[in-house]
């Protein structure tokens, strides 16, 4: 008897608050609202945001070479594509081959030779899904010929040979037929849950690629998207595919734009026989931006930015001088990449 009458009070307490703020004075009622998240899930996910703009990673790989202040993260077989991750701050000793899930941040690089990168830091490190693993055939890349097949097989050795030797059955089988023409390899592009990079801002710069030659690659598209008062913190993004030349007429500099892609390595041999490593974002399509996901506030740094492409459009008018051609315009993004296609690369 005492409990139901106790719960009895707190039900009638709590009813005569509500009636208070509500038909008293409703602004009261209001203000508590305001105060409360609007929205528990936006809540969740403000770990997403860098400067209130979208830039999140989700990787899932294996650790390689670990050491003081980050890891390598291996997703296919070659370790050349391995990518790089920044961990700071106190953190627990990571394993060699451990596999493991990344969140991470991104942040553009600009290296002395004015070479274009970005750094992966991470925010979260926890234990992968059997959902968010790097599948069996990530692991059948075709490597190039310099490189040799190494040791970590973290499918076991076997499955391949399996595979071939049961498909060698039916000659006329169209699976093998492509087993064969990729040189034993059916597709080895990484899903989303095991490589999703996700970002928002503003274009500081854009161009078409070029190969090694200077002639233009028309089927990449570079772009730099600023999230930083410093504009060499932008980050590296690469546009593939058929229609890369049909974005380029629809971009200008300080555009807001979204990027859904993922996050790659391009491994360079240098002169003196290193290896040097450059992570931007592959992708096949460009978005609008809105302030409900992409940006959610217009930073302090965006009307110098304005006003720096209004000058110079200003300046270009008084000397009567022609716009350049946009493929021409690389001041602000990488004019050579190595190839093509980006795994051409080691």
């Amino acid at each position: 008897m005492f409990v139901d009458f106790f719960i009895r009070l707190i039900i009638l307490h709590f009813y005569s608050i509500v009636y208070f703020l509500f038909y008293e004075d409703p602004l009261i009622l209001l203000k508590v609202i305001i105060m409360l998240p609007s929205n528990s899930q936006e809540s969740s996910l403000s770990y997403a945001y860098v400067g209130g703009m979208l830039n999140v990673a989700y990787l899932t790989g294996f650790v390689r070479n670990p050491h003081a202040n980050g890891f390598m993260l291996q997703q296919t077989n070659n370790i050349n594509h391995a990518i790089p991750i920044t961990v700071e701050g106190k953190h627990r000793k990571f394993r060699e081959k451990e596999p493991v899930t990344v969140i991470c941040h991104a942040y553009g690089l600009l290296n002395e030779n004015r070479d274009r990168s970005m750094e992966l830091k991470a925010i979260k490190v926890e234990v992968p899904t059997l959902l968010t693993m790097p599948g069996e055939i990530s692991w059948n890349s075709k490597l190039p010929e310099s490189m040799k097949d190494e040791e970590f097989k973290p499918f076991g050795n076997q499955w391949q040979g399996k595979i071939k030797s049961s498909l060698a059955e039916n000659e006329t089988d169209h699976v093998n037929e492509i087993f064969e023409a990729t040189g034993g390899r059916f597709d080895n592009t990484l899903g989303a849950s095991s490589n999703s990079f996700r970002c928002a801002g503003f274009i500081e710069g854009y161009a078409m690629a070029r190969d090694s030659n200077g002639a233009v690659v028309d089927d990449c598209l570079t772009l730099l998207i600023r999230q930083h008062k410093d504009p060499e913190r932008s980050i590296p993004v690469r546009l593939y595919g058929r229609y890369a030349k049909t974005y380029i007429n629809h971009l200008s500099i300080g555009q807001p734009v979204r990027v859904d892609g993922q996050v790659r390595v391009n491994a360079k041999m240098q002169e003196d026989g290193s290896l040097k490593l450059f992570t931007f974002v592959h992708t096949s399509q460009l978005r609008g931006s809105d302030q409900e996901v992409g940006i959610r506030y217009i930073p302090e740094w965006y009307a110098d930015m304005k006003m720096r492409i209004i000058s110079e459009m200003q300046a270009r008018s008084k000397t009567k001088e022609k716009p350049a051609k946009l493929e021409e315009i690389t001041s602000a993004v990488p004019a050579v990449i190595s190839g093509s296609h980006v795994d051409d690369t080691l």
